[in-house]
């Protein structure tokens, strides 16, 4: 009696062994990328291929030469399968037990198969590991799963497997008395009779939408038709995606052609609504206004003095001055003798603004009278509140600006501290502007209410974008973007139409009760810069009279690249590309993605940047050629994404550690490089997370001085902008730091 037991003991450790050395890999569950995503009805589904004669015959020849069974020929299809959607190095597939087994007597009555797959692998090695997966899988298979399942970090939820979405069966070897176990999975069902193979997918579909499952038949068919024609093919060479498919994501969902004056500059083409429209008020600042004509005229004014400085075609002007009539015409001035603009917000601490004027190679800064005494001696500076530079000759200077020319440069975040400048052209702006004319349909708007910092490029589709398009600019003071009460006042007073927010900015305006009331008025909220949220969606569906936009772009396409209107709060999608731009969904592997799988986003198109300011390096890693569109450039986003059915696009988050906050783009490793400067400072760990829907960063750092918190916030402040200053700092013990952070 005690052998026995000895022996049960001994094998169910063997057992507990091999699965511990499998799901040790800290392996991810094998999840089919649209479950839950554009459900639109309930019920159960089932879709059924019959393979043609001659694939059945060459699935079974290759079989029968390599002394394998079909079902391991089958498992090493949907292994495949899988490994083309989610590019993960192990993948999981559960199967039931074998129809000569006696249930009764065994723990399982399902066994899951997990495999480590590898681009480089040929499909006949995968064959040949997928063979002793099996073996190995069904000699151990009788651990109780449960406990199989329990080895699975952060496994919780009981009514599903935590390893796969996937159950493979074979009607002709496994037991079919089961089925009900495997509700929320799909499962892939193949029988062969008479050499004839059927391969059925049955579903929830209440959890599956139809039209992916049957995607899930055509990708197995690509397949089918790759590894039969070359057993040796490498899985890396195998391509899922049929040409029906490939017509779609390169043409029907990139169907967005727009004609647009590429030969003019922005100079030109602000000259044109002069011409148009002179008289009709182009800016407003507190109680002083500029018609077309008055900007214009002092706009010439400040560009003669510039050319006077000897300010070269294609150099780089700084704009540094309170927010003002007087810092739209310096940009207007810069642009119009072909210099690009490097917009410096005034709250930005001396050492970056520094760092900013001398990595642009910064000649020139257009300045405000109390700024000056900020900037070293050195620096060349206007000042663009002395009345006397607007008295010179104000007519049109009539120069051809090339609109290759750089227009402005912002200044991004970088990992390694420093942040990067992002050279967007006068083409690049002008399509932009085109396509939110198009977008937007603009020509049915007359005003916009322009709250965003000169140095968020969004900035740029609140004063260049409607000046181009004949509409008024409204500017509000510094620190007035987050007051409910003074922002509904300009809104009642100027009969603002549009009004573009962070949601978090929006979040914190609702608060006002006018605010709320002053929505009334508006007809448009462009909302970006961050994940829209669903309550603030909710709160703004409220107000028939507003439409609301979801926009999505990074500084490297020229702000905006994808618009959505949003038109309910259950799904918030970030939409289509503009006009004259490409969306990619790519692997890891830079395969191209089925519709539906989540992969990174990249950006094609006139919107994409000419690079980054003296960064050659970088430019060439995040701006590649286009695979899929010759003479053309591909910006590599960083971005998580998905196609949906009808080539809108969902957002899934960063594939790095940037997040953003208050629409400000942060790379982490930014701060956590600039606080391990700090004497004392040992160790940090920085992590962004969500409070009351609102994203707080938090510093959690080992330091060998005591700091008070306001000591540290200072000392970071000096190198780097406000929005850090919201930073909540833990000091914690030595070699503490990796558990610590993960747990708060």
């Amino acid at each position: 009696m005690d052998t026995k037991i000895d022996i049960i003991g001994n094998l169910m450790k063997s057992e507990k062994q091999y699965w511990e050395s499998l799901l040790n890999n800290g392996i991810n569950k094998s999840e089919l990328f649209f479950k839950g995503c554009e459900i639109n009805r309930k019920g159960n589904g089932k879709v059924i291929s019959i393979l043609h004669n001659d694939e059945s015959n060459r699935i079974l020849e290759i079989c029968n030469k390599n002394h394998l069974n079909i079902f391991t020929f089958m498992y090493s299809i949907i292994l495949v399968l899988l490994y083309k959607y989610s590019h993960e190095e192990f993948i999981s597939i559960e199967v039931p037990i074998l129809k000569s087994e006696n249930i009764s007597s065994l723990l399982n009555t399902k066994i899951p198969l997990i495999q480590k797959i590898e681009k480089e692998q040929t499909f006949k090695e995968v064959l040949q590991s997928a063979r002793k997966t099996i073996k190995n899988a069904y000699m151990y298979g009788n651990y109780p799963i449960s406990k199989i399942y329990d080895m699975k970090d952060g496994y919780r939820e009981i009514t599903e497997s935590p390893l796969t979405d996937i159950v493979l069966i074979s009607k002709n070897i496994h037991a079919e008395n089961i089925s009900n176990e495997y509700s929320k999975q799909v499962k892939i069902v193949y029988e062969t009779e008479n050499d004839k193979i059927t391969i059925s997918i049955e579903f929830d579909e209440g959890l599956y939408r139809c039209e992916y499952i049957k995607s899930i038949l055509n990708h197995i068919s690509n397949i089918l038709t790759n590894v039969t024609k070359k057993i040796d093919c490498k899985i890396d060479e195998i391509n899922i995606i049929g040409k029906d498919e490939i017509k779609i994501l390169l043409d029907d969902f990139n169907n967005t052609t727009m004609n647009f004056e590429k030969d003019k500059s922005i100079g030109e083409l602000f000259e044109q609504k002069v011409k148009e429209r002179p008289n009709d008020i182009a800016v407003v600042f507190d109680e002083n206004r500029l018609t077309y004509l008055e900007l214009n005229h002092r706009v010439n004014s400040l560009a003669r003095a510039l050319k006077e400085k000897e300010i070269t075609e294609g150099s780089i002007v700084g704009i540094y001055i309170h927010r003002s009539l007087n810092m739209i015409t310096g940009i207007l001035a810069a642009l119009k003798i072909g210099v690009a603009y490097l917009p410096i917000d005034p709250s930005y601490p001396i050492d970056r603004v520094e760092y900013m004027i001398e990595n642009s190679g910064t000649k020139m800064i257009l300045v405000s009278n109390d700024l000056i005494k900020k900037l070293p001696e050195s620096f060349q500076i206007i000042n663009v509140d002395d009345s006397n530079l607007y008295t010179k000759d104000n007519s049109n200077l009539g120069l051809q600006i090339n609109n290759r020319n750089v227009a402005y440069v912002i200044y991004t975040s970088g990992s390694t501290g420093k942040p990067k400048g992002v050279m967007i052209e006068h083409r690049q702006v002008v399509n932009f502007s085109k396509a939110m004319k198009e977008a937007l349909d603009l020509d049915k708007y007359k005003s916009i209410l322009c709250m965003t910092t000169v140095s968020f490029d969004i900035f740029v589709n609140e004063t260049i974008v409607p000046l181009l398009n004949g509409m008024k600019v409204v500017i509000t003071k510094e620190g007035e973007d987050i007051d409910g009460e003074i922002i509904a006042d300009k809104i009642i007073s100027n009969k603002i139409d549009i009004i573009q927010s962070t949601p978090s900015r929006l979040k914190i305006l609702f608060d006002n009760k006018k605010f709320n009331e002053s929505f009334n008025r508006l007809k448009v909220i462009l909302s970006g810069g961050e994940q829209l949220r669903k309550d603030i969606v909710s709160k703004i569906l409220q107000y028939k009279n507003v439409s609301l936009y979801n926009m999505y772009g990074p500084t490297e396409t020229t702000v905006w690249s994808l618009v959505d209107e949003v038109k309910s709060d259950e799904r918030i999608l970030i939409g289509k590309p503009i006009g004259n731009t490409e969306l990619y969904i790519i692997s890891r592997d830079n395969e191209l993605l089925p519709t539906g799988c989540i992969g990174e986003l990249c950006i094609s198109g006139e919107g994409v940047a000419r690079g980054y300011l003296n960064r050659e390096d970088l430019t060439k890693e995040k701006f590649i050629m286009n695979p899929y569109s010759k003479e053309k450039r591909l910006y590599k986003t960083g971005d998580l994404a998905r196609w949906n059915l009808d080539g809108r696009v969902e957002c899934y988050g960063r594939i790095d550690n940037q997040v953003k906050i208050r629409g400000y783009r942060i790379e982490l490793e930014e701060i956590e490089n600039i606080l391990l400067k700090i004497k004392g400072i040992r160790q940090v760990k920085v992590v962004a997370k969500e409070k009351d829907g609102v994203m707080y960063l938090y510093a959690y750092y080992v330091s060998e001085i005591k700091y008070s918190i306001s000591e540290i916030r200072e000392k970071l402040l000096k190198k780097t902008t406000r929005v850090y200053g919201a930073l909540i700092f833990y000091s914690i013990r030595k070699n503490t730091i990796n558990a610590k952070w993960k747990t708060k």
